[in-house]
């Protein structure tokens, strides 16, 4: 009984650690891509800052104001997956 215990417990912490892995991998790669959509939105300021026409500006605007909304959701992501940290069985053991 205690070796079953014992096995369950280690195999439960297995799985902890493993997705904890998974969600910080999640993490990474919305930061990622949240540097990308910065990137977008600011090349795409630049090139509004030219002398583009004014059917090429308000197209333009569009991919800044599309780029912005992105990042927001980006952000949300990466504080649901901070908070689902948070939670037990994922917050740090004491």
């Amino acid at each position: 009984m205690v070796v079953d215990e014992r096995k369950m417990g280690l195999e439960l912490e297995e799985r902890r650690t493993i997705t904890i892995a998974r969600l910080q991998a999640m993490r990474d790669r919305a930061h990622k891509l949240l540097n990308h959509l910065t990137a977008i939105s600011g090349y795409t300021q630049i090139a509004l800052m030219g002398k583009a026409g004014s059917g090429i500006k308000t197209e333009l605007d569009k991919v800044v104001q599309a780029a912005d909304h992105a990042s927001k959701e980006v952000l949300c992501c990466i504080a649901s997956l901070n908070e689902v940290e948070k939670e037990p069985p994922f917050a740090p053991k004491q």
